[in-house]
């Protein structure tokens, strides 16, 4: 497979929404990008530690209840394996401030 030998960049995953603060539960969904051969797997973790191979595979969005890490990263066909990323959701339990402006 030729396609396969010209294909050493690793695939890009991203969150859908990216952390941050959340007043509840967040469904999050996982976008994979890879420009040679295409994304073959994204796997996940929900505790913070580093996902493998053997982690959960993504399939369907992620119900996350803050506060929570999501780690991640996904392999290519041509089997190049993306550097773990994550994103960490936070609960916001500041009430919003109304501020006067003269």
């Amino acid at each position: 497979m030729v396609a396969d030998l010209l294909d050493i960049a690793a695939p890009v995953t991203t969150a859908d929404p990216p952390g941050g603060p959340f007043g509840s539960v967040v469904s999050v969904s996982l976008h994979c990008v890879d420009e040679g051969t295409g994304c073959l797997a994204t796997h996940f973790t929900l505790d913070g530690t580093e996902p493998t191979t053997a982690s959960a595979r993504y399939e369907v969005p992620i119900l996350i209840e803050p506060p929570g890490t999501l780690r991640y990263f996904s392999v290519d066909g041509a089997g190049n394996v993306e550097a773990s990323r994550w994103e960490e959701y936070v609960l916001d339990t500041v009430a919003p401030a109304v501020v006067e402006v003269d």
